[in-house]
């Protein structure tokens, strides 16, 4: 299996070590376009693989508005 981050179905998800994590829900993104939720995704992938906590990473994602 491959590892990085993807959507699935209305998740987030991380894969590493063949282990999969949620990070959070499409529905905690506040921003509009399908664009928007590829940036979120990079920007939650980079969070993830430098340690920044789930928890953590879902807190920022949904905070952050237009």
């Amino acid at each position: 299996m491959e590892e990085g981050c993807f959507v699935s179905g209305d998740k987030i998800v991380a894969r590493k070590d063949n282990k999969e994590i949620v990070l959070f829900s499409l529905d905690d993104i506040k921003l509009l376009g399908a664009h928007n939720i590829e940036n979120v995704l990079a920007a939650a992938s980079a969070a993830y693989l430098y340690g920044i906590s789930p928890e953590i990473i879902k807190e920022g994602v949904s905070k952050y508005e237009e």
